[in-house]
């Protein structure tokens, strides 16, 4: 048929001891798994599927690079994906649909210098680890997780979805229902009453759809617009923990870029200091870095020789315990140039960090620290390029569970509560900035967003969201989701949630999420028992922590029982630019609440448990 398809039935792990590269020559590539077993395809260094133009089909299996233990840190440990569409699906809890990265190599799309051309370079220059998703079409996560301890980007053509799946029937509006009973004996009455409010359940329990970046920077890229380039976050979560601050180092080296002749000159010293520790390692040039014949350029063969000796220092004194990471990166494509290479420290210290070369011949060659960046982020479009934006966000919370009431009235009235409702995923969170460019629109006041986690709402074999119930063109719909922003600078002047569209208007709905859930607490001997439903909103909320909550070309916001909060106070709420509040921005809004639901009020001997004719 043309197919690849891997299937293991039974269980088990296939290991590559280096790379692995599958190249289905555009045809379908299967990676088959069953609910009950776990299965791992793994590769010692780069992990790369190319279907082309074929589809990526990954049901329950763990696809992921592993380092050996033992590598150095000139290793990269990246996972590439190029595909039509992309489909990662969790079977079950064993089974789970897993893309990893363990590369802990750094990235970040802000680190960038001005070298000798005066042209500007960036991390994005150069080969690096963590995952990186290109299709032509969707991209489906549903229940999986999709997890780099470096960056995430995603290069999608329409539709990303990071959904969960309900099973069968279920919806954020819980189906109530009330069954009654009497029974009698001589003179006196028993009544029992059972209250239960239905969200139904998700076909694989209790496991949200993420994407999560323990370093680096996640990066969505819609690379069409229009009726296309939606982002459905249902039950999903997008997360970007931000384990790292970086430092660039820039070298002019003589030689750094030419094959023939060796960079620096013998007797030359490179000295990394952290002023905070005092920590400090020199590596001395020997002359000889370029002789392991490996094709490399001269000048990254010598900061390649200077990282691996760094490694062996850490390892032996303990010293730069705080530095996590340092590589050598290529920041010059101009042939034999001097300033062809650089470095990259990771630390939370990163500021700290100062490296220095000495030349001992009095020549020119010089290593230059740059200001310390951090990562983090969340960027869902770019500012930049109007191509890559995104059309809308649907970010919703995915409601699920039961709760149930009871009441016993006899010679005294025992009431029990049990629930086990919860809200899967809709979380949008940034250790450092969350920035969103969306395709601008009209505003549309008659758009009302529906639940989009119901079953009634999907269309085609592979479940899309039907165009009628698609969030318009310029809108970012919160139902019951969270978006935060945590911007670890502490830099209240700058944004720590960006919100904007590249022309016309941004479009806001942001609404709390309803949940009926039980209450059980001890009445004492003659009350016994007591619980009551309580009806409680969550969610629906923007929040910048240490930062602003700025929206650009902002259009119409409703706010329905959600919240906007920005800086230490709250009340740093940008709209272009300009500080404003709450009221001033959707007047109209309405606030959360929490409520006891409707419960028996039977108490026992005085009321309602005797009858008498």
């Amino acid at each position: 048929s043309g197919e690849i398809l891997i299937d293991a039935t039974n269980g088990g792990t296939v290991t590559a001891e280096r790379d692995l590269s599958i190249d289905s020559n555009s045809y379908d590539m299967t990676f088959d798994g069953v609910a009950s077993k776990k299965n791992t395809l793994s590769a010692g260094e780069d992990l790369n599927i190319d279907a082309v133009t074929a589809d990526v089909i990954n049901n329950g299996n763990t696809l992921q690079s592993q380092l050996p233990a033992d590598s150095t840190n000139t290793l990269n440990g990246g996972v590439t994906f190029e595909a039509d569409d992309l489909y990662n699906r969790s079977l079950s809890g064993t089974a789970l649909a897993i893309i990893y990265s363990s590369s802990g190599k750094v990235s970040s799309r802000d680190l960038t210098v001005v070298n000798s051309g005066g042209g500007v370079y960036s991390l994005n220059n150069r080969d690096t680890g963590g995952i990186t998703i290109t299709t032509a079409g969707d991209v489906f996560n549903e229940s999986g997780r999709i997890v780099s301890n470096n960056g995430v980007t995603v290069n999608v053509g329409c539709d990303l979805y990071y959904r969960v799946m309900r099973a069968v029937a279920g919806s954020n509006s819980a189906v109530v229902r009330h069954c009654k009973r009497t029974n009698s004996f001589l003179f006196f009455k028993a009544d029992r009453d059972v209250v239960t409010y239905d969200y139904g359940s998700l076909e694989v329990p209790d496991q949200a759809a993420y994407i999560q970046a323990a370093r680096g920077d996640i990066q969505l890229n819609f690379t069409a617009s229009g009726a296309t380039g939606n982002l459905y976050n249902i039950g999903g979560e997008i997360n970007a923990d931000g384990g790292m601050d970086y430092v660039l180092v820039s070298t002019s080296i003589d030689n750094s870029g030419n094959d023939s002749a060796a960079a620096g000159g013998a007797g030359d010293t490179i000295t990394l200091t952290n002023a905070s520790t005092g920590d400090t390692y020199t590596y001395t040039v020997t002359g000889t870095e370029t002789s392991n014949g490996n094709g490399f350029n001269n000048g990254r063969e010598l900061l390649v020789k200077f990282v691996e000796g760094l490694n062996s220092y850490k390892a032996i004194s303990g010293r730069f315990s705080d530095l996590s990471e340092y590589e050598v990166i290529e920041v010059s494509e101009l042939a034999d140039a001097d300033d062809a290479f650089g470095l990259v420290f990771g630390s939370e210290q990163a500021d700290q960090y100062t490296l220095t070369y000495n030349d001992s011949s009095g020549g020119s060659d010089t290593a230059t620290t740059q200001t310390s960046q951090s990562d983090g982020s969340v960027y869902i479009g770019t500012s930049a390029t109007a191509a890559n934006n995104v059309n809308a966000v649907h970010n919703q919370a995915v409601v699920n569970g039961k709760s149930e009431y009871h009441t016993t009235c006899f010679f005294y009235c025992d009431r029990r509560g049990s629930s086990t409702v919860v809200a899967t995923g809709g979380l949008i969170s940034a250790q450092n900035q969350l920035a969103i460019t969306v395709d601008g629109g009209a505003a549309n006041p008659s758009f009302t967003p529906q639940d989009l986690s119901v079953n009634a709402v999907l269309t085609g074999a592979d479940q899309t969201i039907g165009t009628s119930v698609d969030p318009d063109t310029g809108y970012i719909v919160n139902l019951g989701g969270r978006l935060t922003a945590l911007n670890k600078n502490e830099d209240n002047a700058n944004n720590a949630i960006d919100i904007q569209s590249a022309s016309s208007n941004v479009n806001i709905i942001t609404s709390a999420e309803r949940l009926f859930m039980a209450m059980n607490r001890h009445q004492g001997m003659l009350a016994h028992g007591h619980a009551k439903i309580i009806a409680q909103d969550q969610g629906g909320s923007f929040t910048a922590n240490m930062g602003r909550l700025n929206f650009t070309n902002l259009g119409d916001i409703r706010i329905l029982g959600g919240s906007l909060s920005g800086g230490t106070s709250g009340e740093d709420i940008y709209s272009g630019g300009t500080q404003t509040d709450m009221d001033t921005l959707d007047p109209d809004r309405t606030y959360p609440v929490a409520e006891s639901g409707n419960f028996n009020g039977h108490i026992g001997i005085t009321n309602g448990f005797l009858s008498l004719f």
